[in-house]
C-alpha cells in the first residue's frame, strides 16, 4: 500500500501530525512483524512538502509540486521507520509555513503512477492508496481535466 500523509500548514495540527506519524509507524512494524502476508510492501509519499520529490514533477515542472516520495515500494524495514521518524523530527523543528492549494489529487496521481510501475506485481496485488489528511486546505482544480482523464485511462 502507499501512504500519502498530509503535512500542509492546515491539514494537521503538530500534535495531530505526530499521532498520524506514530500510527503510520505502528502499522509498519505491524507489517514487518505479519507472518501472515509476507510479501506485503509499502511506500510513504508526503504532500503539502516545502520538498518536491517526485518524477511526475521532473516530467511536469509546473505540476506535482510539493509532493515528496519518501520511501519507494518496499517491504516495510526499520530504515524506512527511521526515515520516516526523521521526516517527523524535522516537521517538528520546520513546520511547513507556506500556504498553497492542497494538491491531494496530484498526490494520488504520482502514488498511483509509482504503484504502475512496480517491477513485482505479484508481490503488489494489493494496490490501496491510504490518504491521512483533514482536507482543510482548499483544493488545486487547475488541469483537474487532464487529471481526470490520466486516471480514468488508467481504470
Amino acid at each position: 500500500e502507499t501512504i500519502l500523509l498530509d503535512i500542509g500548514p492546515t491539514s494537521l495540527s503538530r500534535s495531530d501530525l505526530a499521532l498520524a506519524i506514530r500510527s503510520i509507524s505502528v502499522h509498519l512494524q505491524k507489517m514487518m512483524l505479519s507472518k501472515t502476508n509476507k510479501d506485503d510492501v509499502a511506500s510513504i509519499i508526503l504532500f503539502g512538502s516545502h520538498t518536491t520529490n517526485n518524477p511526475q514533477n521532473q516530467q511536469e515542472p509546473k505540476y506535482y509540486q510539493g509532493i515528496q516520495i519518501l520511501t519507494n515500494i518496499q517491504p516495510p524495514t526499520i530504515k524506512m521507520l527511521e526515515i520516516l521518524n526523521q521526516q517527523a523530527r524535522t516537521q517538528q523543528d520546520n513546520p511547513t509555513t507556506i500556504h498553497t492549494p492542497s494538491n491531494a489529487i496530484e498526490a494520488i496521481i504520482v502514488a498511483t503512477f509509482q504503484q504502475l510501475q512496480t517491477q513485482d506485481i505479484a508481490t503488489y496485488s494489493s494496490r490501496r492508496i491510504v490518504v491521512v489528511s483533514t482536507f482543510s486546505t482548499p483544493m488545486d482544480d487547475e488541469g483537474i481535466e487532464d487529471k481526470a482523464a490520466f486516471m480514468d485511462d488508467v481504470r
